[in-house]
């Protein structure tokens, strides 16, 4: 979806806080709570509703210098997939991406990384 060429962010900004709260006023699942720490230190760029299945999820994108994490997040009773339940995610690749898996009671959480983003510093945002 991501890399679609007609892919858009429904808002743009720096400030994390307000995307979140874009987030949270389109009652999208909304990942406040669950930040990894290493993400905090990223700056917001933007987001966007993503339906997936009639399900729907939060895309939140953040970018450190030229480098982009994208943190996608569905209610868990929405994914049917056997994921990591708290504590350390699963990391791993896809493709060219790095990717982080995880989920809480609530929550499936899924951490894409691009380019300067491996799995190792995927592994040091937790």
């Amino acid at each position: 979806t991501y890399t679609t060429p007609g892919f858009t962010l429904d808002l743009k900004n720096s400030d994390h806080h307000a995307l979140f709260e874009h987030i949270k006023s389109a009652k999208l699942p909304c990942p406040n709570r669950c930040l990894p720490k290493g993400l905090k230190k990223f700056e917001g760029y933007g987001c966007r509703q993503l339906v997936i299945d009639g399900k729907r999820g939060a895309l939140v994108c953040f970018k450190q210098d030229n480098d982009e994490v994208h943190l996608v997040v569905f209610k868990r009773c929405d994914v049917k997939c056997k994921l990591p339940h708290e504590g350390r995610p699963w990391i791993g690749k896809h493709g060219e991406w790095s990717v982080a898996r995880w989920s809480d009671d609530e929550w499936v959480f899924v951490l894409l990384g691009e380019k300067n983003i491996d799995t190792k510093r995927l592994e040091g945002m937790f």
